[in-house]
């Protein structure tokens, strides 16, 4: 089980062919939701599950940057070159690689706003996970994110690791057996890539905590390509 990004497309149709010629997968749809808008659900290439949504009453979230909001979805595989031209051929997006040769990761761009990141694991991605995609949730403090955790049942596994300028910094990974996979993130500061700082963890309902220098607040709107919680 994983959280499903749903990104925004101006026809899910014509997005969902567009999957399918690029070496991808649909599993489920099009089809309406209700007056909500119009899904799809695939897969890229190496098997990472991502949504398609074309909004029409529904335009995702309505509140951004406040506590237990999404704030960040990330893609994990094994190399981000195997699948970064997949979405950018589905979602026009264009892609800035962090400056560091043992450091595979992409952020994606929208109209000049980090919307997303593609972070190659290579060997360390989990064999019994595969490529998947996680989400960030806005949290007013990281260390009591990560203590409430433990206390509705995850448990670290995984201890703090060193952090890169405008990159992830590795922390403690809490486990929750049974949960989907989402991660969170705590006092915003710049996206990937641009060298600021700030706090990020996985979130409370996650098999994993990381925390990690912490993007913008990623704001939904119509634009193809950005990510739509639904």
């Amino acid at each position: 089980m994983a959280w499903t990004p749903y990104l925004a497309s101006d026809d899910v149709d014509t997005t969902a062919e567009t999957v399918r010629l690029s070496g991808g997968t649909i599993g489920v749809g099009p089809l309406d939701a209700a007056d909500a808008g119009r899904l799809a659900i695939g897969s890229d290439p190496a098997g990472a599950v991502f949504g398609i949504w074309q909004a029409t009453a529904h335009l995702g979230t309505g509140i951004t940057g406040v506590h237990g909001t999404p704030v960040w979805n990330e893609l994990l595989t094994v190399e981000s070159a195997s699948v970064v031209k997949f979405y950018e051929t589905l979602f026009g997006y264009r892609r800035e690689a962090v400056g560091a040769d043992d450091f595979d990761y992409v952020t994606l761009y929208v109209a000049n706003r980090p919307v997303a990141g593609i972070h190659g694991l290579g060997n360390a991605l989990p064999r019994d996970r595969g490529p998947h995609w996680m989400t960030y949730f806005q949290v007013d403090d990281v260390d009591e994110a990560v203590a409430r955790a433990v206390v509705l049942g995850g448990r670290p596994s995984r201890r703090p690791g060193t952090a890169r300028a405008g990159a992830w910094r590795r922390s403690p990974t809490p486990r929750e057996p049974a949960s989907p996979w989402s991660r969170s993130l705590a006092e915003t500061g710049a996206p990937p890539g641009r060298g600021q700082h700030g706090r990020r963890a996985v979130c409370l309902t996650s098999r994993e905590f990381r925390r990690v220098d912490a993007p913008e607040t990623v704001v939904g709107s119509r634009s193809h390509g950005r990510r739509w919680p639904v």
